[in-house]
């Protein structure tokens, strides 16, 4: 960087040292106006020891002059017209002991200083310390009281607890429980949670049936006309999902978010200028499973997929007695097909909602394939009990296992024919899975045929065969009676 008259050759005989502080503020603007970073400027911009030249410039000559075969010449310039004063600082040992706990021997806390290069004076009460240029680091007490740490060791600050108050355990809000547990519960059933714009396109809206400019809230200061609308439900934003997807040939997507959303001002909302709730939706297209070869490119989703998971979401916050409450046509919002979508219940409390995606809407957003969704309401869920957590020991008795398998007519449901077996209260069924339905010629015209395994345990002893015969029996007795059903096998 500097000029070919003033440059070391090969026949420089005679070399001027210079040794410098910088203004730290000063090279740091000017190499910024200049474009000019060096690696002097780096260095000199975050500053440096300002009394440190004599000794640097001492010590380069006798490097070239040890190594060069030079002499050094006598005599040394040094400007320095306004020398800075040290600073002075005072320690007092009793905040030492108030900020680490413990104070080593006023001697040693002086060796200490003393060998880190301060000046101490220990003549009065408190330490007098003098920080030396090169430790532009100490301003204040505590770095004294730090510096003293550091060396006297770690190790000797004792290990106490603390004391005068209890400690709690933390306590998250019921609303990010029940969201967290949702969403582990989701994502360990194979779908991706997503993130998504809470504003969004009242025209998009518009056409899939918010129609009503009353139920939405439109920004004052929207950055863009098809970001202008706060979200009213979870599902739209959703569907820009996948239809972005699909644009990239992933035609199976299976997606959830959990967001706010919201609508106008309610009365129990007091001085809160609009309602906000949270939810969980979720949205799935495509196949049920990845595409390979042991798997039936017909096997794709349908609204029982979506129902299945909401109710997963619903068993992962602790709610196990939701019911599926059917909507009138008049009910069905216009997104949704009529006839395809219900309501999840607990009592009169609505808890959410599920169903396909009507044609109208899905032509939004340019999806061919069906859609599936449903939307739950977290704080709703928040508002609840929590449900108490109950743990039995394993059991050590063996468990007894016995196949029914009953003709029915084709109306009667397996859920109706599990319905009446549970409904007998017996004690020792502790476990009833259904695995085979089937409907062909060996079973008859208008009739099919329903499998089950039931699993017998006692908590206290083995079973014996007569005792799993005789409730074998009344369970065959009430099926047979009850749904006049043919009893195939046991």
């Amino acid at each position: 960087m500097g000029g070919a008259d003033s440059e070391v050759t090969a026949a420089t005989t005679n070399v001027l040292l210079e040794a410098a502080y910088w203004d730290p503020g000063s090279i740091r603007r000017t190499s910024r106006a200049l474009g000019l970073s060096t690696d002097a400027a780096y260095r000199f911009e975050r500053g440096g020891d300002v009394e440190a030249p004599p000794d640097v410039l001492g010590r380069a000559a006798q490097l070239m002059a040890d190594l060069g075969g030079g002499t050094v010449a006598r005599g040394v310039l040094d400007t320095y017209p306004d020398p800075r004063p040290h600073r002075r600082i005072t320690l007092r040992l009793a905040r030492v002991e108030r900020v680490i706990g413990v104070c080593p021997p006023r001697a040693e806390a002086v060796r200490i200083l003393q060998a880190l290069g301060f000046a101490v004076d220990d003549s009065g009460d408190d330490l007098l310390v003098v920080v030396p240029s090169f430790r532009r680091d100490i301003h204040q007490e505590d770095d004294l009281v730090e510096e003293i740490a550091r060396i006297w060791g770690y190790d000797q600050i004792p290990l106490t607890l603390a004391g005068g108050g209890q400690i709690l355990p933390v306590q998250r809000p019921p609303a990010l429980r029940v969201a967290r547990a949702m969403s582990r519960a989701l994502n360990a059933a194979g779908l991706f949670e997503c993130v998504t714009w809470s504003f969004l396109d009242p025209d998009r809206l518009k056409r899939m049936g918010w129609d009503d400019p009353a139920a939405l809230i439109a920004l004052q200061n929207p950055a863009s006309l098809e970001r202008s609308i706060l979200r009213p439900s979870l599902i739209p934003g959703l569907l820009e999902v996948l239809a972005i997807n699909a644009s990239r040939q992933i035609a199976d997507a299976r997606i959830f978010e959990v967001g706010h959303v919201f609508s106008p001002h309610r009365e129990e909302d007091g001085d809160r200028p609009a309602h906000e709730e949270l939810r969980l939706g979720l949205a799935l297209t495509g196949l049920r499973a990845p595409r390979a070869w042991f798997s039936s490119p017909r096997d794709r989703v349908d609204v029982a997929d979506a129902k299945g998971l909401a109710e997963l979401a619903l068993h992962a916050a602790g709610l196990t007695d939701a019911a599926t409450q059917l909507w009138p046509a008049d009910r069905v919002p216009a997104y949704l097909e009529a006839g395809r979508a219900a309501g999840l219940v607990r009592g009169s409390l609505e808890l959410g909602w599920f169903g396909e995606l009507s044609l109208a809407a899905r032509e939004v957003f340019d999806l061919g394939a069906p859609v599936f969704v449903a939307e739950v309401s977290v704080s709703a869920l928040a508002g609840l009990p929590v449900p108490s957590v109950k743990y039995e020991p394993l059991p050590r008795f063996p468990a007894v296992q016995r196949d029914l398998a009953v003709v029915v007519d084709r109306e009667v449901t397996a859920g109706e024919v599990e319905a009446a077996i549970r409904a007998m209260r017996l004690g020792l069924l502790t476990r009833l899975t259904l695995f085979d339905v089937y409907t062909g010629g060996q079973v008859g015209r208008g009739k099919r045929s329903l499998a089950w395994s039931l699993t017998f345990q006692a908590p206290d002893r083995t079973l014996t065969d007569a005792e799993v015969n005789r409730l074998h029996e009344r369970i065959v007795t009430e099926i047979a009676e009850r749904f006049r059903a043919e009893v195939r096998g046991g």
